[in-house]
């Protein structure tokens, strides 16, 4: 049974939504920095803090937010309690804000190396971007089953 906390970062697994938020971040990061920062170092520097801030977002999440789980019987069994839908759909929400501290910081520590512009809005407008496509990925996958 899937953590409604978890949502958001279970819909990143799947390859065209893992395609489809790199490739919106790295172009909106390069807007912003392609006078300050190489195309190489943009998709390292892009990649590198998507995957941590999955990593640590997955675990923060799971700590911090309800699971929408609830016992059903004295036997054990678990399933989705009532509010099931809405922690999923506010899994999203934390997911952006937290991806958006996260990437933000981990950006900063390489301040020095790389004369960021405006790095701020370059990671909130670039998560964004992804976040909603991210939205239309999961919207395509389950309403839809283009995916």
């Amino acid at each position: 049974m899937i953590l409604a906390s978890q949502a958001a970062y279970i819909a990143m697994l799947f390859p065209l939504n893992i395609v489809l938020v790199l490739v919106s971040e790295i172009a909106v990061f390069r807007f912003y920095q392609k006078s300050t920062v190489s195309l190489g170092s943009s998709i390292w520097l892009v990649v590198a803090a998507n995957a941590g801030s999955w990593l640590i977002g997955c675990i923060v999440a799971s700590i911090l937010m309800p699971s929408g789980l609830e016992q059903r019987s004295a036997g054990g069994f678990i399933g989705r309690g009532p509010h099931y839908e809405m922690y999923a759909l506010l899994s999203f929400l934390f997911a952006f804000i937290f991806s958006v501290l996260i990437e933000y910081g981990f950006y900063r520590t390489f301040r020095r190396r790389y004369h960021f512009q405006r790095l701020g809005i370059c990671t909130f407008m670039a998560n964004l971007a992804s976040y909603l496509l991210l939205g239309i990925g999961v919207i395509c996958l389950f309403y839809f089953h283009v995916i």
